[in-house]
């Protein structure tokens, strides 16, 4: 039994993989004894403020020995002074999370950090930041998310302080990871029998028993999938599952998609789309509603066009609406719509036969007219072994 908590909308549990190219994010590499860590030695000033620095110091670091330290001067409190990475190679397709800790006070200037996409010929092709201030001088953890354009082969990670005269920023510990879903739910790497990437849930009403867990009752496919549970004692209560923040991109639109598996025939089963901004506030919330699912595994869509001012999205999957209610949720995958006029919700109610394919590239499943599901099964050489109806 999964005991169920309450959610605070900007916390996550992080299922994300360090890139392999060394950023140097922890400062503490100098091999040409300039005082500048390797890999952030482009810094300079604008304004006219004096005595404006970009150092490595030893200050109370989260971790090893070194920090990076930048100082705008005074003189000028609308100098800012500036450090820009170098160039860090990412993959097609990829979603990432940048994170850096940073320490500032700034009770009237700022700092921030600003991702910087290029493409091969190193043409700036799109830039994201996010700001800070009032820090109280101690270190903060700051995150900002990327889901990269089209044509993006490259990052650049720039810091920046200023905005009141002697303004100083700390940096620290900077990682790029990249961010898998988990879309199959298989992965529980901290064995809380909870699929990473999908781990902040909770119930409300009164119900007793609720749960979320990681079962392996006949999945779409692999050994798992998230099943949610209403409890008994009150049909008002519903049980929620939210996902780790997924980047987005302003301008992109998506198809979010997943496997369902319900019967329902009072309450209902949800699907909602969270957009929040490079600050954690919620700037939109839309779904879809389901019920009288017969406990079959039913396809569902939803089409997502980011609101400008969207930086991520969070994907809630709720049940409830009467006692015992179950919700079943599987291969949950986001990609993005290259012709948003054309698509449809639940595309077999259109007549339409839609077809999925693996990351081999091979027919993985086949949705018909009538809403069936049929799905092929491979050998290890890739030779078709099964097809069944689910």
């Amino acid at each position: 039994m999964i005991f169920l908590f309450l959610l605070t909308l900007g916390a996550c549990h992080a299922y994300a993989y360090p890139i392999n190219e060394n950023i140097n994010g922890g400062f503490e590499q100098d091999q040409n004894n300039n005082n500048l860590p390797d890999f952030w030695e482009t810094v300079w000033r604008n304004g006219t403020s004096v005595g404006s620095s970009a150092s490595k110091e030893s200050f109370e670091p989260i971790e090893g020995k070194y920090h990076f330290r930048l100082y705008n001067g005074s003189g000028d409190k609308k100098s800012y002074m500036y450090a820009l990475s170098n160039p860090v190679t990412i993959e097609k397709d990829h979603l990432y999370k940048i994170n850096a800790f940073m320490r500032y006070t700034l009770p009237v200037g700022r700092a921030s950090i600003t991702i910087i996409e290029t493409d091969r010929y190193k043409n700036i092709v799109y830039e994201s930041n996010r700001s800070f201030s009032n820090g109280g001088w101690q270190w903060h953890d700051n995150t900002i998310y990327l889901a990269p354009k089209d044509n993006t082969e490259y990052i650049q990670i720039r810091f920046e302080v200023g905005g009141e005269e002697k303004a100083y920023l700390d940096i620290d510990k900077v990682n790029i990871h990249s961010i898998e879903i988990n879309e199959s739910f298989e992965d529980d790497l901290n064995n809380n029998n909870l699929p990473d990437f999908w781990e902040t849930v909770w119930r409300n009403g009164t119900s007793s028993q609720s749960s979320v867990s990681k079962p392996g009752y006949e999945p779409i496919e692999g050994t798992s999938h998230l099943r949610m549970y209403s409890g008994t004692g009150d049909p008002q209560s519903f049980v929620y599952s939210l996902s780790d923040p997924i980047p987005v991109s302003a301008g992109s639109s998506y198809d979010m998609n997943a496997f369902m598996r319900y019967t329902l025939p009072e309450g209902w089963a949800e699907i909602t789309i969270i957009e929040v901004d490079s600050n954690d506030r919620v700037v939109n919330e839309y779904g879809r509603s389901m019920n009288n699912g017969g406990w079959k595994w039913h396809y569902h869509s939803v089409l997502i066009t980011p609101n400008y001012q969207t930086s991520y999205i969070r994907i809630r999957f709720a049940v409830g609406g009467e006692e015992k209610a179950y919700l079943d949720v599987d291969q949950v995958s986001l990609k993005r719509v290259a012709n948003p006029a054309a698509w449809k919700i639940d595309i077999p109610n259109q007549n339409q036969i839609r077809y999925f394919y693996d990351a081999n590239g091979r027919l993985q499943y086949v949705l018909l007219t009538n809403g069936k599901i049929v799905a092929l099964k491979y050998d290890k050489n890739g030779s078709l072994i099964k097809k069944e109806a689910l």
